[in-house]
C-alpha cells in the first residue's frame, strides 16, 4: 500500500493516531492479539514525537508485557522494528515508550538469542544506552 500525504499506510493506522488530541491509541480489541502492535505504538511515537500514548493504551501495552504476550515474538521481527524505530526522527521515544510499557527489558532479552540480532543491537548499544 502507497503512503498518503500523512505518511500514514491505511485508515486504521490514521484512526489510531489523534491529530488534534495528540495521543497514539489503540481502536479496539484486537490490539491485544498481536504484540507486534506494541513496537508499532513505540515506533509511531518515535515518528510523532510530539504526541503522547493514550493511557488506556498505555496500560494494554504494559498488561500485554506483564503477562509475556511480547515474549512470543520471533528476535527477528523485533529488531525489524526496533530498527526502523531507530531511524525515525526521536528514536529515544521509541525507547522510552517501550521501557514505560516494561516490553524494552523483554524485548531486549529475545534479541540476544538471535545471533545477526545480537551483532546488530551490538553496534546500536551506545545509542540505546543514551537513550535509556
Amino acid at each position: 500500500m502507497a503512503l498518503d500525504g500523512d505518511g500514514f499506510r491505511d485508515r486504521s493506522v490514521r484512526r489510531s493516531c489523534r491529530p488534534r488530541a495528540r495521543r497514539l491509541r489503540h481502536i479496539g480489541p484486537a490490539f491485544a492479539e498481536d504484540p507486534v502492535r506494541v513496537l508499532r505504538i513505540a515506533r509511531f511515537a518515535a515518528r510523532f514525537a510530539e504526541f503522547t500514548v493514550a493511557p488506556e493504551t498505555a496500560a494494554l501495552m504494559r498488561g500485554m508485557a506483564d503477562s509475556g504476550e511480547i515474549d512470543a515474538l520471533v528476535p527477528e521481527r523485533v529488531w525489524a522494528e526496533l530498527s526502523r524505530g531507530l531511524m525515525e526522527k526521536a528514536p529515544a521515544r521509541m525507547i522510552a515508550v517501550l521501557r514505560e510499557s516494561g516490553a524494552l527489558a523483554r524485548l531486549l532479552l529475545n534479541l540476544t538469542g538471535c545471533g545477526a540480532c545480537r551483532s546488530a543491537l551490538n553496534t546500536t548499544r551506545r545509542s540505546i544506552r543514551a537513550c535509556i
